[in-house]
């Protein structure tokens, strides 16, 4: 995300960036990682590697090339953390140091797209083009479409009883260490991601919808729009500790699919919106979605309504929502900044009123109850308690 690191204890939201986190130089994060110790592994834009380890966070860096890293990464067998830099190419940190892995052509020049690690403790690495790597030893071996696989655009790769499955923009392929065959179910689709439920049944999220492998019968079951899927498209997918399947969707949204029951919020269902930006939790089971159109809608008890204010914001794309600590509710937009009381009055803030500020991205309440304002383009505003402002940027 461009936001920096959102967590959800299962209550609050607390947001970390670069205005409250040390750790963070820039607020764009790319993809985590839990490794068997606990610790949570963060790829950054520009912050290089973060590690989040009893409750606190740590740049994991040893010098400029590791500052930008790709949306991937992987934690193995004996917790060293994979990924790769615009800038050094692959790496491996075995919590000490870093190491760049060394391949005929240059790493720097080969986009990484998925790692994985097979039960003999080899690694396997997806390439946008250059097929999947093999990787043991100290040793790289290529296998592309001339060794059987359908496509050299490598999406995703799972590891199940002995054989992968490799997702690709042509369908998945399964290699057994010897030959490659096709999953003619999805022959001709791009597959994003690939788990597994604790069921053993494998999930196959692509361009085209929701894909189930039955782990008793091998049979497939899609799951599209058809039948109650919020969008066909989907990026990622992950399972929780209650066993319910969320979905990420391109520009769609999330879904939740639990007891066999999808839950999903959209326009069709009385959202105001299409393109949702920021959701927050006003009241316990009450939330207030912002929308890119300038409305917000509120959820509370499976309805969904309008969230009028008096001021008129529609048409101008809502950025984030935030309550704070006093209970007033703060509305981020590319026009200003809103401030609704409990009692119900508002409050704009804006540059026709003085704000040093209009493109208004998000919005934080610090220890000492100010007000922190990202903005796009006018650098970081501190609101105090008393309505004072002190803009901080580059000037």
């Amino acid at each position: 995300g461009y936001n920096g690191i959102l967590r959800f204890d299962g209550v609050h939201f607390t947001l970390f960036n670069s205005g409250n986190l040390p750790a963070l130089k820039g607020n764009g994060t790319g993809a985590m990682i839990k490794d068997s110790l606990g610790k949570l592994w963060i790829t950054t834009q520009s912050s290089g590697l973060i590690v989040y380890e009893k409750g606190q966070f740590k740049n994991i860096q040893s010098n400029a090339e590791l500052n930008y890293l790709y949306s991937v990464i992987f934690a193995d067998s004996n917790n060293q953390i994979w990924g790769a830099t615009t800038e050094g190419g692959w790496f491996v940190y075995d919590g000490n140091a870093f190491s760049f892995l060394e391949y005929e052509t240059p790493l720097t020049d080969i986009e990484l797209k998925a790692i994985c690690e097979d039960k003999n403790g080899t690694m396997w690495f997806g390439t946008a083009g250059k097929g999947m790597l093999k990787y043991t030893k100290g040793k790289f071996t290529a296998f592309t479409t001339e060794d059987g696989l359908n496509s050299n655009w490598i999406r995703s790769i799972y590891c199940d009883s002995g054989k992968l499955f490799i997702g690709s923009d042509k369908g998945v392929n399964i290699f057994d260490g010897k030959r490659f065959t096709e999953i003619k179910e999805l022959k001709g689709t791009t597959v994003n991601d690939i788990i597994k439920d604790s069921f053993g049944n494998l999930w196959f999220s692509s361009s085209e919808g929701l894909f189930r492998m039955n782990s008793k019968t091998n049979t497939f079951e899609k799951l599209c729009q058809e039948n109650g899927l919020l969008h066909n498209d989907i990026n990622n997918m992950m399972i929780d500790v209650e066993n319910s399947l969320w979905i990420i969707n391109y520009k769609a949204g999330l879904t939740r699919l639990k007891n066999s029951k999808f839950n999903s919020f959209t326009d069709r269902k009385g959202m105001t919106g299409k393109i949702a930006n920021t959701i927050c939790e006003i009241e316990k089971g009450c939330f207030l979605i912002g929308f890119n159109n300038g409305t917000i809608s509120k959820i509370e008890k499976g309805n969904i309504t309008e969230f009028k204010t008096k001021k008129k914001l529609n048409g101008i794309r809502i950025r984030h929502i935030l309550k704070d600590s006093k209970e007033n509710i703060w509305i981020s937009t590319y026009s200003g900044l809103l401030k609704i009381k409990k009692s119900g009055s508002e409050k704009w803030y804006a540059p026709e009123n003085g704000f040093p500020g209009k493109y208004i991205r998000l919005i934080f309440e610090d220890k000492d109850k100010n007000i922190w304002a990202g903005t796009r383009n006018s650098g970081l505003i501190k609101i105090t308690e008393d309505d004072h402002f002190e803009l901080f940027n580059t000037d």
